[in-house]
């Protein structure tokens, strides 16, 4: 039986996204057992969850200050792992899904056969996985990425689970069920639309004006109810939207438990938030949402996993953050009559959402539960014609299946061809750029691998280093791209072993990567070609 350890320090929303990583890793390994590290608070909302074996709690108030601030040294993991039992196990499987030093600090002391995700090697951060590598290479050009965290974790574990996921058990609804009926008077007859005003950071908040003028425009178009949702520290929001309200809502704002949040969830119509864990939590029940997108969050990375769930952000250069900003002009852009047309297409299912310098995407399952963006604007944009060709390209190497249909709906439905064929003509000259670069390289290391003289191998030797530092540093000013980053993070990762041969794994990398940007040009041309 297989011993899996999944390392997970993170939020209600992103607990609720490693759900479908937990339920593959099952598919894959039907009888391993699976524990997961996270933060206590968060258990209770995947408490029912039958993915999960084993919790490790973390309790101890010092740990959690480090962890949250990122401040875990040396010390601390050892103190951690000495003091719980199960962090002092042999795992056959370790899975970091918390993206920053601490946690890779951690997953590097503790003990696993086999390690995926984020690890601490030598003070330097090292990235095991491919998908996990793809994920960390997004940081620079996440415009070119349309994989949803949910599907980037899937192909971590391996498997796309295909069955309909399983969050909670039918007691574990109930107990927000009563509550719903309770403050509601429930009228099957009426739609609830739930609104979630907050975010556990200020610069997630689409602003409390913003909300009174979409919840009265909702209430002048239609006889909704309106339900306040959102944690104790929210209260504040709540009372000044009730306040500034013409008509009744109903404000539970403070009021529920993290634990409530599902089972109430599940008898509304749509939530309507900023990017926040209770958007998760009413698409884990199968609740359509609208979320409003902006700041230094990317949609196609976190927008909610189902079906039918619409995300709307500005149409901006700087979207998503390039730069230090104070007022967060993007949140101001997305105004309330364009996020109402979000909610009747939501509601209706018909229609576009039409404003300028606003986007907005529908998002659609498959039958091997990989997630797309459909746009909702008759145009789009540059960048989502490269987000939807990177993905048919990295899907490629990653052999995910179907995207080719996902391309061709697009290509054929909202692209202008003459506006594709320029980008195809940019990324043909980069990709082939990067296999000239290889193949010199390649060749150079098999000369030297040759060679039987030592005087000669010497010379060559010192050739080949001047040549692989040019070429590190040559890759360093080229344009930024998901696949400049992949190949550093490709590069930094050798295994941890004495006597390795240093040059051979060398060649390997760079031959696999000659290989990646060649499957890239050939879809590339063949797109042309069609």
């Amino acid at each position: 039986m297989k011993k899996i350890v999944v390392i997970h320090l993170s939020r209600m929303g992103d607990m609720l996204q490693s759900i479908p990583f937990l339920a593959s890793l099952k598919k894959k390994f039907p009888d391993a057992r699976i524990s997961l590290l996270a933060y206590k608070p968060f258990f209770k909302i995947i408490s029912s969850s039958p993915y999960i074996d084993k919790f490790i709690n973390l309790i101890d108030s010092r740990y959690i200050r480090a962890f949250e601030d990122n401040n875990v040294d040396d010390e601390t993991c050892s103190s951690l792992i000495k003091n719980n039992e199960l962090l002092r196990l042999e795992y056959d499987l370790l899975f970091n899904l918390t993206h920053n030093i601490s946690s890779a600090r951690l997953a590097y002391y503790m003990n696993a056969k086999k390690k995926a995700g984020a690890l601490l090697v030598d003070q330097e951060l090292v990235v095991r996985d491919d998908w996990c590598k793809y994920f960390f290479s997004l940081s620079k050009k996440r415009e070119e990425n349309l994989f949803n965290i949910v599907n980037i974790y899937q192909g971590m574990a391996g498997s796309f689970a295909t069955s309909v996921l399983e969050y909670y058990n039918d007691s574990f609804l109930r107990r927000g069920k009563e509550f719903l009926k309770s403050y509601l008077l429930f009228n099957e007859d009426k739609i609830i639309i739930a609104i979630h005003p907050g975010a556990n950071l200020e610069s997630k908040q689409w602003g409390k004006d913003n909300f009174v003028r979409l919840i009265n425009l909702i209430k002048q178009s239609s006889p909704a109810v309106i339900l306040l949702l959102g944690s104790q520290d929210e209260q504040e929001i709540g009372k000044y939207i009730e306040s500034h309200i013409d008509s009744k809502i109903i404000n539970c704002i403070g009021l529920t438990k993290i634990e409530d949040l599902p089972g109430i969830l599940q008898d509304v119509d749509l939530l309507i938030s900023s990017d926040s864990g209770l958007s998760h939590v009413a698409a884990s029940v199968g609740v359509k949402t609208v979320t409003i997108s902006f700041g230094a969050l990317y949609f196609a990375e976190t927008s909610p996993y189902g079906n039918g769930n619409i995300i709307i952000t500005p149409d901006i250069d700087c979207y998503p953050c390039k730069m230090a900003c104070k007022d967060l002009h993007c949140k101001n852009i997305i105004d309330a009559e364009s996020v109402l047309n979000a909610v009747r297409v939501s509601l209706f299912e018909e229609g576009y959402v039409e404003t300028e310098n606003i986007l907005a995407y529908i998002t659609k399952l498959n039958h091997n539960s990989l997630m797309y963006y459909y746009p909702l604007n008759k145009n789009v944009s540059d960048n989502f014609i490269k987000g939807v060709l990177n993905h048919y390209l990295w899907s490629s190497f990653f052999a995910f299946p179907d995207s080719l249909d996902f391309f061709n709906s697009i290509l054929n439905k909202y692209i202008n061809y003459e506006q594709v064929d320029k980008i195809l003509d940019y990324y043909i000259r980069f990709y082939k750029m990067w296999i000239s670069k290889y193949n010199n390289t390649i060749k150079m290391i098999k000369n030297y691998l040759s060679l039987e003289d030592s005087l000669t191998k010497d010379d060559l030797q010192q050739s080949l280093n001047i040549f692989l530092k040019d070429f590190e540093e040559e890759r360093l000013l080229s344009d930024e791209s998901i696949f400049k980053y992949f190949h550093l993070y490709e590069m930094i990762d050798f295994p941890q072993a004495d006597n390795i041969d240093i040059l051979q794994i060398v060649l390997d990398k760079y031959t696999k990567l000659e290989k990646i940007a060649s499957l890239f040009v050939n879809r590339l041309q063949s797109i042309k070609v069609s």
